[in-house]
């Protein structure tokens, strides 16, 4: 917990027009990718408003801010939910049992 409270400190240092990367924040807190984006997970699911882009991670000041980054999360989620139909799909298609 120590290490999400200093990464959100860090990220609450960032604005909009100074983001911070995620090799900044890797290097700073000796994490992997994974590790660093599973910790902003937690923070975000705890309702701190962590916006992200290409130019790295950013403390969101207002919802506008954040729209970018809900967006994304919208996204990617969706993408998932198509991709698991499709899977599903082709078993019921084929009226297979199992992938063996």
């Amino acid at each position: 917990m120590i290490k999400s409270d200093c990464i959100l400190s860090s990220i609450k240092l960032h604005g909009k027009d100074n983001r911070i990367y995620s090799y900044q924040l890797e290097s700073q807190y000796n994490l992997t990718g994974a590790e660093l984006r599973n910790i902003i997970k937690e923070l975000r699911r705890s309702g701190e408003p962590i916006a992200n882009s290409k130019e790295g991670y950013y403390y969101a000041r207002d919802i506008n801010e954040l729209k970018e980054t809900l967006e994304d999360l919208r996204g990617r989620a969706l993408s998932m939910i198509n991709t698991a139909s499709l899977m599903e799909k082709r078993f019921i298609t084929n009226k297979e049992l199992s992938l063996f």
